[in-house]
């Protein structure tokens, strides 16, 4: 456990998979064909800002 907990804002791999109802596999194979927009790096994590990941729920453009 990280003595820093991380910022609400951001997703993990597995809360993106569940987002859309699929494997977390399928998130990283979406991640390297462009699928998703760019995540971030914190301390070697990696996250996706949850507004945009959102936003392609609603058609909106988030890459």
């Amino acid at each position: 456990m990280s003595k820093f907990p991380m910022p609400s804002g951001l997703m993990t791999a597995r809360e993106v998979a569940g987002h859309f109802n699929c494997n977390v596999s399928t998130v990283w194979r979406w991640l390297r064909q462009g699928i998703l927009p760019k995540p971030v790096k914190i301390a070697g994590s990696t996250r996706w800002r949850r507004e945009e990941i959102e936003a392609m729920t609603a058609g909106e453009t988030a890459a």
